[in-house]
């Protein structure tokens, strides 16, 4: 015959310690972060509602980041297209001298010289514009969207278009009549960028 003795106190007492020391581990974890739940087990409802509340914070940081990002790619697009206005500016100068009577073709040759230089650099300045590896002003990036929110309707869409010469060309807008070629023209008939043309002359090449 085997005989078993069990101490039925000895046990309790191991079991109510492993419950102190459970309580007492969970005291001190909170203690060490300065929060009142910090597992499921403690507070199943704040718990979510704190873990939602973190998942949310760190969506905004990145929110900032992209918003952050969206600025600097602005200003860099600000920058270029600040450059190669002054470009424009000067080739419209040179029309407006080109177009008086009292030049002789070898002035506007030369004028004609400056102004091809000139677009060869608006060109250039469109092509190298670029941040972050896009190009922001040949065209190729069409448009952007920067994610500014948590949410998904938190978009700000950027339209790009391209600003090379050829381009800058098609956004003329053009206004007034078509010319008869079979008649004279007399003075004011056309306007150039705000400057009257003469009328013809007999000496004109027909």
């Amino acid at each position: 015959m085997i005989t078993v003795n069990t101490n039925l106190h000895s046990t309790r007492a191991a079991r109510m310690m492993g419950r102190t020391r459970t309580l007492l581990d969970r005291s001190f974890s909170r203690l060490s972060s300065g929060a009142a739940v910090t597992s499921a087990r403690d507070n199943q409802a704040h718990f979510n509602a704190g873990l939602r509340a973190s998942t949310k914070a760190k969506s905004t940081n990145y929110a900032v980041r992209n918003i952050a990002s969206g600025v600097s790619l602005v200003q860099t697009a600000e920058s270029s297209t600040r450059e190669l206005q002054t470009n424009v500016q000067r080739i419209r100068e040179l029309a407006v001298q080109s177009a008086n009577g009292t030049l002789t073709d070898d002035v506007r040759f030369s004028l004609q010289v400056e102004v091809d230089a000139l677009v060869e650099e608006i060109n250039m300045q469109a092509d190298s514009a670029n941040e972050g590896g896009i190009k922001l002003l040949d065209g190729s990036a069409k448009s952007l969207n920067f994610m500014v929110g948590t949410d998904g309707g938190n978009v700000i869409r950027l339209d790009l278009k391209s600003l090379k010469a050829k381009d800058l060309g098609r956004m003329v807008r053009e206004s007034g009549f078509d010319v008869d070629s079979t008649q004279g023209l007399l003075s004011g008939d056309i306007s150039i960028n705000g400057i009257s043309i003469r009328g013809t002359a007999l000496t004109d090449d027909l």
